[in-house]
């Protein structure tokens, strides 16, 4: 068979067609070279989603990211909302540093101000305590001046008489004034009123004297507990011309009965009983002594008598001196407020209350080893309590509690109460 002839428009267009067949072939190639690694990648990448464990690990890190994210972001907004809250504290804490610094500032001035003012005030103190301490040793001396004249005149018995006059007889003269059917109506003379009136200052101005006795006695002995200043200085002379005064008022019948009945007259008494056992000796002998004498005094009285006997106090200092006192002199005065005191004793109690008291037996060694004075004494003592417990006691055998047995004596001659002039006699 023949073949046919070639056609050029034929041979053309198969070359074309071969040459754009193999530029499709080359630019094939060049992509599947270029996709080839993205294939590899995106199968690398689905094996890797297709792994469940690996997925899972992500999640779970990818949650925890989350929460510590968020924790961070809670704490940066809280740290965040922390300074600001510091720094208005710091604002405000300057604020009231500074308000305290201006307080602190007028505080200094007012101290300073304060300061310079206590200067001036203690210097005024120190001036004052220094007129007072002048003022107070003139008073002392002053009231020592006039304590011992008083004390001087009061051993006339005319100026106790002076002292106490009207004392006794104010009450009955204003009654009896007073109760005129004249001073009803008003028509009193002005002389009367003035008479009583004049009675009635001078007994209130006795009581007031009586007022400051007591209250000059306890103050004196609370600060002069252990010793008590010489008898020349002022205190000591001041102190001993009041109980002086006072002494001398109780050796007056009129001056024994104001004691015994007036109020402030009994607290006097009573103080002084008191306060026996407690004045310091020996610097409190002259002291003791007068103070002593003065409840003797008033023992003279019936009165004072009875109101003495109720005394508890009384017998117990009385004891107490006769155990420890050293002088004889006190012993003695001791002795004869016991004397007066058993007296015409008509109470049990009191009998009693004395005999468990009193050192009996030491008061009957007094009637062997004692002075003459003080011997007859303790005589009496024992015959007024033997003489008691007969009138008081049936059947007594006159034997106290402790055993001791005493026989009864004679009263003894000198019992009789002391003289106005010789109770004086002690200045």
């Amino acid at each position: 068979m023949r073949s046919l002839p070639a056609n050029p428009g034929t041979t053309l267009m198969r070359r074309s067609m071969t040459l754009r067949l193999k530029a499709t072939c080359v630019g094939h190639e060049k992509v599947c070279n270029v996709l080839e690694p993205t294939v590899r990648d995106l199968y690398e990448l689905l094996s890797a989603f297709a792994n469940p464990p690996i997925c899972l690990e992500l999640e779970q890190d990818l949650l925890r990211l989350q929460r510590e994210t968020r924790v961070l972001t809670e704490n940066i907004e809280f740290m965040i909302g922390t300074q600001h809250d510091t720094t208005q504290a710091m604002a405000n804490m300057h604020a009231k540093a500074e308000e305290l610094k201006t307080k602190y500032r007028k505080l200094q001035t007012e101290w300073d101000s304060q300061q310079e003012h206590m200067g001036k005030m203690q210097a005024e103190l120190f001036q004052l305590r220094t007129q007072m301490q002048q003022q107070s040793q003139f008073c002392a001396s002053l009231g020592a001046v006039m304590g011992n004249l008083l004390w001087k005149s009061s051993r006339l018995p005319s100026v106790v008489d002076l002292i106490l006059s009207g004392v006794s007889q104010t009450c009955y003269k204003a009654h009896a004034l007073w109760g005129q059917s004249g001073m009803l109506q008003g028509t009193c003379s002005l002389g009367s009123v003035r008479h009583v009136t004049r009675h009635m200052l001078s007994r209130n101005k006795v009581v007031e004297f009586l007022s400051i006795m007591n209250g000059s006695l306890v103050s004196f002995l609370e600060t002069y507990r252990t010793n008590m200043p010489a008898s020349s200085a002022d205190e000591s002379q001041f102190i001993m011309s009041l109980c002086g005064v006072v002494t001398n008022m109780a050796a007056s019948p009129a001056g024994r009965q104001f004691l015994a009945t007036n109020e402030k007259g009994k607290e006097l008494v009573a103080q002084i009983i008191k306060i026996l056992p407690s004045i310091p000796m020996p610097s409190g002998k002259c002291l003791k002594r007068l103070l002593l004498m003065t409840v003797y005094n008033v023992s003279i009285n019936q009165c004072g008598l009875s109101f003495l006997q109720e005394q508890k106090e009384l017998s117990e200092a009385l004891s107490h001196g006769l155990r420890n006192d050293t002088s004889e002199e006190l012993k003695l005065m001791c002795l004869r407020v016991l004397q007066s005191l058993t007296y015409e004793m008509e109470d049990l109690g009191v009998l009693r209350d004395l005999e468990r008291i009193l050192p009996l037996p030491l008061i009957e060694d007094m009637t062997v080893l004692g002075d003459p004075e003080m011997k007859t004494v303790a005589k009496d003592i024992l015959g007024n309590l033997d003489r008691a417990r007969m009138n008081l006691v049936p059947n007594s055998s006159r034997e106290t509690e402790d055993g001791y047995r005493y026989h009864s004596r004679p009263m003894g001659s000198n019992r009789a109460p002391l003289t106005s002039r010789t109770s004086r006699n002690i200045y």
